[in-house]
């Protein structure tokens, strides 16, 4: 089953529990109702991903506004500070490609693959392959957050609240 393979591919990123931390204390990420706004290298692309989060809309999607799954995002993002999930040193994780073929191929599952803007993948990581800009990753990581969430939860099988950062996952990627 397609679904299946989703989860038993990407078991490192996304767990079925929102208990998941990372082990180092050093690590841990506040998870306060406001985390106040980054500041370093990465805090711009933090702020970004918290202020597009905080909008429920991103114009890259085919369904732009995901204001239901707002609360969802928040609480995934804020595990780990608004880091990006499925993009590192300015490049998608390896299982970004088997997440999106599942995304992609969602039609074999019964649902509409277009809903998890199957078409539009293609071209998205093609703009990480090139010169982008750090906006770039964020509307990225965000758009494949929502969209799995989204095909997840239409499943029928798993519901988004459950989703986390994996704490084996970023200590094994976080290079």
């Amino acid at each position: 089953m397609r679904y299946r393979q989703f989860f038993v591919q990407v078991p490192l990123v996304l767990l079925l529990t929102t208990t998941g931390r990372p082990s180092n204390p050093g690590s841990q990420r506040s998870t306060s109702a406001s985390p106040p706004e980054a500041s370093g290298p990465s805090a711009k692309t933090a702020n970004d991903l918290r202020a597009r989060v905080a909008s429920g809309r991103l114009d890259d999607l085919r369904w732009p506004n995901f204001s239901d799954y707002r609360v969802h995002l928040e609480n995934f993002y804020k595990q780990t500070a608004y880091e990006l999930a499925w993009v590192r040193n300015s490049k998608p994780i390896a299982p970004v490609h088997s997440v999106i073929g599942v995304l992609q191929q969602a039609d074999n599952e019964g649902l509409n693959a277009e809903d998890y803007d199957g078409p539009k993948w293609p071209s998205r990581e093609a703009l990480l392959e090139g010169p982008h800009s750090p906006a770039d990753e964020v509307r990225f990581d965000l758009a494949l957050t929502v969209c799995a969430m989204r095909y997840a939860s239409s499943s029928g099988r798993y519901e988004p609240a459950t989703m986390s950062h994996s704490s084996s996952w970023k200590r094994g990627h976080s290079q």
